[in-house]
């Protein structure tokens, strides 16, 4: 078997033209390289810069830490339930003032209340009797908002301050309407103004 000459391996000097030209086509590559990772590298920050322009607000969000997406999710929150308050500030009546422990963290408590003040003046309505339903719940909300002072929530226990001694069946509809937005029988406080600095 004749053997052929490996073409890869130089037999004698390689001429120096050769070389340089072996050179060249290798810095040739390595230039295209390098161009083509410039144009990489530049695509890709191009790409970057289009999905922080347009979901910018994703991008930060995962960046984040806890604590700042924790503060991004109390924002959004905040503009819900601001949202909520000035949408039902137009279809809504006037409420007795309404406070909570916590309100500033956690202000879905006072729009809770407000829920709670609405439940309790549909459930009175009912203790007054049958006819008109509007005319019934007007009735029942005017009633309820010349004797209750003030609403309070202090950590799921509702406060209802009188400024007269409570009706029985104005009590009870603060207990159900308690009871409906998912806090426990028993956690409904009743205090009459009236009389409670007489000993």
């Amino acid at each position: 078997m004749v053997r052929q000459h490996d073409l890869t391996r130089p037999t004698g000097p390689i001429p120096v033209d050769v070389l340089r030209q072996v050179e060249l086509a290798h810095l040739n590559r390595r230039q295209r390289e390098i161009e083509s990772n410039n144009i990489a590298a530049i695509g890709l920050l191009k790409v970057q810069q289009v999905v922080a322009d347009a979901g910018g607000h994703l991008m930060q969000t995962l960046n984040r830490g806890l604590d700042e997406d924790r503060q991004v999710q109390r924002e959004r929150w905040e503009q819900i339930v601001q949202i909520v308050r000035a949408t039902s500030q137009l279809k809504r009546k006037k409420l007795p003032p309404l406070s909570a422990t916590n309100s500033e963290s956690e202000p879905f408590r006072l729009v809770r209340l407000e829920r709670v003040f609405e439940l309790a003046v549909t459930h009175f309505s009912h203790y007054l009797g049958s006819g008109n339903r509007e005319l019934l719940r007007e009735e029942a909300r005017q009633r309820l908002l010349s004797e209750v002072v003030k609403l309070h929530d202090h950590k799921g226990e509702l406060t209802v301050r009188w400024n007269c001694e409570p009706n029985v069946c104005a009590v009870a509809s603060f207990e159900l309407a308690w009871v409906d937005v998912g806090e426990a029988e028993g956690q409904v406080r009743h205090v009459d103004l009236a009389t409670e600095g007489v000993a």
